[in-house]
């Protein structure tokens, strides 16, 4: 028998045993794993692991880098939040660092557009080698004046450059291979804070009482096909996950956009009242994913093809990157070390990217120490201004992109008889002000609303929503099951 409450939530009465669904998102540029533990008898909670290998001690996250590193012979030595060389100063101290980042994109790059696998492919390349190293670790002190006190206090400038690594390629470890390392990293992650946060409420919790009856969810982008998801089966049997004679029973596959679906119907059971048409906009780090419903009695369905771009935040960085390699190659500071600095700085969290909204503003990339200074070039004090106007020309493909996108999705769906009234916009770069700006004005004349998660629910929507997918599916077929 299975209780289902009036917010779609789901209790199996008769289950015979304990048994676990993990789910994994494997995102472009972060990645994050959620979980339930099914018992007899007991609403499953859906939990997402915020602790990961490598992390700061007390500052545990829900989302983790999707970066693997390895040594110049091809072993395996860092992954996530191991891969930082700020918390992992072993890095800095080897030589010929492997460092693999947007792997993801590797498994689609034979169906790329010529376009776009020029762009990853320049992402990719090794950066020629620079001429001056020598402050790789600066760590001078700078006296600094404050305003209205006399005194003068003493702070450690900090490092402009980067730690130097050799991005991976296809001829050193096959995006297969990478994918497999950085599974296996979650999974081992996972696997530790399921025990503790588990063993802590349950003391007679064991990961063998569950081992054999677990059950594991891999979201990937609508755009990917059988090809795409035979890869990643090979990489979980590489991994760890689960032996070969199980992967079928024991292995999902789920598109993003149905994981944040059902993710939305979680955080937002009255959406499943809406019986004219939502979208939701997966806007991720590397690709795009528009998927648009309809409610049924049957539960959501289908009322447009879903659509994939490959138009994602790190697209916006790239082109950021080649502005700052143009406007400063005669400068003191257009070493390619330093144009990557300052594409870091621009992609940070509190940087740039993250916090603009208004191309009528300048804006400031904090990329040096107080001694980097071209007034030449307006660079002061390791930092230089960014005016919003250009600062929209790195949004606006992408933004005109997703908004053609749209466009094609609503037509689709006025085909089929539906009428989109919600677009449901999730992803991390779904909390950029500036996009959500751009659609709302868009798209608000035509009787459309734009909708948005708050940015802590973003970082966990893939993995929270495909658990919550698989637990409803489950629900279903044992309720089918119980009529026959």
């Amino acid at each position: 028998m299975i209780a289902i409450d009036k917010n779609g939530g789901v209790c199996f009465e008769k289950i015979p045993d304990r048994s676990l669904v993990i789910a994994i998102d494997v995102g472009t540029t972060f990645s994050g794993v959620s979980y339930s533990l099914l018992e007899p008898r007991k609403k499953p909670r859906i939990q997402p692991v915020t602790r990961f290998a490598g992390q700061r001690e007390g500052q545990g996250n829900s989302k983790v880098p999707s970066v693997v590193c390895y040594d110049q012979y091809g072993n395996f030595i860092a992954a996530g939040s191991e891969a930082d060389p700020e918390t992992n100063p072993l890095l800095s101290d080897m030589n010929g660092v492997r460092r693999a980042e947007w792997f993801k994109l590797r498994l689609r790059l034979p169906h790329l557009a010529a376009d776009k696998r020029a762009e990853l492919q320049k992402l990719w390349l090794p950066p020629r080698p620079t001429e001056d190293e020598a402050h790789d670790e600066i760590e001078d002190e700078v006296l600094l004046e404050i305003e209205g006190v006399g005194a003068p206090i003493r702070e450690p400038e900090p490092a402009r450059r980067e730690t130097h690594f050799i991005p991976v390629t296809d001829d050193f470890k096959t995006p297969v291979q990478v994918f497999a390392d950085f599974l296996r990293y979650l999974f081992k992650s996972a696997k530790e804070y399921i025990i503790e946060a588990e063993s802590n409420l349950d003391p007679t919790f064991s990961w063998t009482s569950v081992e054999r009856n677990t059950h594991f969810v891999l979201t990937h982008p609508n755009g990917w096909e059988e090809e795409q998801q035979s890869q990643m089966h090979e990489a979980a049997v590489a991994a760890g996950l689960v032996n070969m004679s199980a992967t079928g029973e024991r292995i999902t596959f789920l598109t993003e956009g149905e994981a944040n679906l059902h993710f939305c119907l979680e955080k937002n059971p009255n959406l499943q009242q809406e019986r004219s048409g939502l979208l939701v906009v997966d806007c991720g780090g590397g690709t795009i994913d528009l998927s648009a419903y309809s409610w049924t009695e049957e539960g959501f369905r289908e009322i447009a093809s879903p659509g994939c771009l490959l138009q994602g935040s790190i697209f916006v960085t790239s082109r950021a990157r080649d502005y700052f390699k143009g406007r400063f190659k005669d400068s003191e500071f257009g070493s390619d070390d330093d144009v990557e600095a300052m594409a870091k700085a621009f992609d940070k969290p509190d940087g740039v990217k993250c916090m603009f909204s208004n191309p009528s503003i300048p804006y400031y990339v904090k990329f040096g120490g107080l001694r980097d200074t071209d007034r030449t070039f307006g660079i002061l004090g390791g930092k230089f201004r960014l005016e919003g106007a250009q600062v929209a020309k790195f949004f606006e493909p992408a933004v005109n992109d997703i908004i053609d996108s749209i466009i094609v999705q609503r037509d689709s769906a006025k085909w089929n008889k539906f009428s989109i009234k919600i677009i449901l916009l999730v992803g991390g770069f779904g909390s950029s002000g500036y996009l959500y700006t751009r659609l709302n004005d868009h798209f608000r004349p035509e009787g459309i609303t734009v909708h948005r998660l708050d940015t802590a629910q973003l970082n966990k929507a893939v993995a929270d929503g495909a658990v919550s997918c698989y637990l409803r599916r489950m629900a279903a077929n044992r309720k089918e099951e119980e009529k026959h």
